[in-house]
């Protein structure tokens, strides 16, 4: 079930207000533009709605879903986000005729926190020490249907995904249930982590030379029936893409386009 942003415990209350602008449209009636999406992508696309009511006349309603999969748009939905492609295609399969949703719109990329034990007892120092035989890894649900999905084109970036995707022992259904294994299961050595916050009892491994595109997940927008029809739509989606719109991303921790 979607519920509204203002009562989610994310600590995003006090951004909710800066959504909000009392833009008219015709016959008084308030330009309102519709989001339903995810926790993960969920505070840079609140920032941005704000951002975008100053200079729009208009308001963004957002709300999220309160655990990765757990998808039910409501019958007004205008857009859809999520952090991963997958999940937004899952969102769609489930939607009423009535929305009949189009492709999805990759914005932003980021790569995982690759979060390790103190003292990094594995030394974790490249992504093919991820790749290692041995090597124990958690991811979240969502994430682990999206790396699965993952088609790369590079053959040698297909290899090595495969091989991480061996490695992975435990697949959390959210972000709670990920941080009780991180503290009760002392084989888990890495936790690929897409989410924002810090992990209790942990650091994060310098990866020399970064991390493959195939392991750089997409914040994404997908429009509706409903929502293709709104200027106003078209209008914060083009705002998400602009100078301003990738700066906001980028303080959330989303600082490529998915070309990049």
């Amino acid at each position: 079930m979607y519920v509204p942003i203002a009562a989610a415990a994310l600590g995003l209350v006090g951004l909710v207000g800066a959504t909000c602008l009392s833009g008219l449209g015709v016959a008084g009636a308030p330009l309102v533009v519709k989001l339903y999406g995810a926790a993960g992508a969920a505070p840079a696309f609140v920032e941005a709605a704000g951002a975008f009511a100053k200079k729009e006349d208009g308001r963004i309603e957002i709300a999220i879903a309160s655990a990765h999969g757990a998808f039910q748009a409501a019958a007004d939905a205008d857009l859809l986000f999520d952090d991963g492609e997958t999940a937004l295609t899952d969102i769609a399969a489930a939607l009423t005729a009535n929305l009949a949703p189009r492709p999805a719109i990759p914005l932003f990329a980021r790569p995982p926190s690759v979060v390790v034990k103190p003292g990094n007892p594995e030394n974790i120092a490249t992504v093919r020490d991820l790749a290692r035989p041995g090597t124990n890894i958690m991811v979240v649900s969502g994430a682990h249907d999206w790396l699965q999905a993952s088609t790369p084109t590079d053959a040698a970036d297909a290899v090595l995904l495969r091989a991480v995707l061996d490695n992975v022992v435990a697949v959390a259904r959210d972000r709670k249930e990920a941080e009780q294994l991180w503290a009760a299961n002392t084989h888990i050595d890495v936790w690929l982590n897409w989410g924002a916050g810090k992990v209790e009892e942990s650091e994060v491994a310098d990866i020399s030379g970064g991390l493959p595109e195939s392991l750089h997940r997409a914040a994404s927008v997908m429009f509706t029936d409903l929502g293709e029809s709104k200027t106003l739509a078209h209008s914060f989606v083009a705002f998400l893409a602009s100078r301003q719109g990738s700066s906001i991303f980028a303080k959330w921790g989303w600082p490529y386009t998915p070309s990049e």
